[in-house]
This record gives structure tokens, C-alpha cells and sequence, in this order.
């Protein structure tokens, strides 16, 4: 969020058509991020609870967030992440319950 100029010219390049292959070295965080995932499903640690006292309309322009940068940014998604085009319905569709997942968490969190 901090870095908001960075985040927009990644999203301009990916809308402008560039090549995402060019930048793939310099562009390590999904690789830490999706280490980090793997230790933390594989130490059984329970996640953290949601946060408290969210307001719906931040949650809605967070979910619309992701949904958009998505979007924006899926043809660059897919080699960053190590996933594979062919599989675009089955991602598609996690993206789906991943998106419900985090609403159904925060707005339970709230009741």
C-alpha cells in the first residue's frame, strides 16, 4: 500500500500489454508469499482471527480491489505464481470461494 506508485506501474504495464517475462527476476514477493503460505498450512498454526469492527463498505471496495486487480493484472499472475494457464476454470473458481471465504470472515467477525 506504502508503495502505491510501484503497484500502479505494474498494473499500467500489464494494461499496456508489456511483457511480464522481463521483470520476473526482480519481482520476488508472490515467491515469498507463497513460501510463507506453505509453512504456515504446514505448522497447523490456527490462523489469526479476523479483525474486528470492519466496515461493509471497506470490505466490498477491498473484495472489488482484488476482483479488479485480478483482472488487470491475470496474465502476470500466472507465471509469478507458478500456475498454469489450462487451469484457468479451476483457479477462476477458487478465486470465487476465496472472495466468499473473506467476506463470510469478516462480516461474522462483526456480528
Amino acid at each position: 500500500m506504502e508503495e502505491r506508485n510501484h503497484s500502479m506501474m505494474i498494473v499500467r504495464s500489464a494494461m499496456e500489454g508489456r511483457e511480464y517475462v522481463s521483470l520476473a527476476e526482480r519481482i520476488t514477493t508472490t515467491t515469498a508469499m507463497i513460501a510463507l503460505a506453505r509453512r504456515t498450512a504446514a505448522s497447523g498454526d490456527v490462523p489469526a482471527p479476523p479483525p474486528r469492527d470492519i466496515d461493509p463498505r471497506v470490505l466490498v471496495s477491498a473484495i472489488t480491489a482484488m476482483i479488479l486487480g485480478w483482472a488487470a493484472l491475470e496474465d502476470w499472475v500466472w507465471p509469478t505464481a507458478g500456475l498454469d494457464p489450462a487451469d484457468k476454470d479451476d483457479v477462476r473458481s477458487q478465486l470465487i470461494q476465496i472472495v466468499g471465504y473473506v467476506a463470510d470472515l469478516a462480516l461474522l467477525a462483526n456480528e
